[in-house]
């Protein structure tokens, strides 16, 4: 048994004729109808106990014989015996194809983004490598620059141990030719020419290396 579908909108009215609210309800298309009897409702295809009264009751006014009455009865909420289908409606299929057409788009461009930032990841991977190999390679060459530095550092040290030497015996030797040349203009006069101390060359204390 197959049993097609249709839609059914409600406007839900107050005492005042205000609307409520908008009702729709999915219901199962009535059997076929004619203009003009019963043609603005809507039939289920369920038998009530009411309705089958009341065809017995007109049929027995109006003095008719009831051979066979052919209704399938469903009672609400009730185990049905026999396996059913329905159809649904054209409004509805409508909206189906077009949110799978909509699905189906944004899963494509899911996909694309995902292809996408698996490229950008492998990239960043081999950025990260190449920079890692180049980062260890300049930490090599940062610890022999190091090295060399302390090694200058050290030498110049001792260059400037050196040339503060130099400096202390330079001013030593210009006093002692400036005293030399007072003691002869003093030789004359009675003095005695006393020689100077001899002036010594001094370096700065070398480091331990070891």
């Amino acid at each position: 048994m197959v049993i097609a579908l249709k839609w059914i909108y409600k406007v839900k009215l107050d005492e005042y004729g205000d609307v409520l609210k908008n009702k729709a309800r999915l219901v199962a298309k009535g059997y076929r109808q004619k203009e003009g009897i019963d043609f603005e409702k809507s039939f289920v295809p369920v038998a009530w106990i009411e309705a089958i009264r009341i065809f017995i009751e007109h049929a027995a006014s109006k003095n008719i014989i009831i051979y066979q009455m052919d209704v399938k009865i469903a009672f609400l909420n009730g185990e049905l015996k026999k396996k059913s289908t329905s159809v649904n409606p054209r409004a509805l299929l409508i909206q189906i194809t077009q949110h799978t057409s909509i699905v189906r788009r944004r899963l494509f461009m899911v996909e694309g983004r995902l292809v996408e930032q698996k490229e950008r990841e492998v990239k960043y991977i081999e950025k990260i490598r190449t920079l890692e190999f180049y980062n260890e390679s300049n930490n090599k060459c940062i610890e022999k620059l190091k090295k060399k530095l302390e090694t200058l550092k050290e030498e110049k040290e001792g260059v400037d141990g050196k040339l503060v030497g130099l400096l202390t015996a330079s001013k030593d030797l210009d006093n002692l030719i400036k005293s030399q040349r007072s003691d002869k203009n003093k030789e004359g006069l009675g003095y005695s020419v006393v020689p100077p101390p001899i002036a010594q060359i001094y370096s700065s204390p070398k480091k331990d290396l070891s």
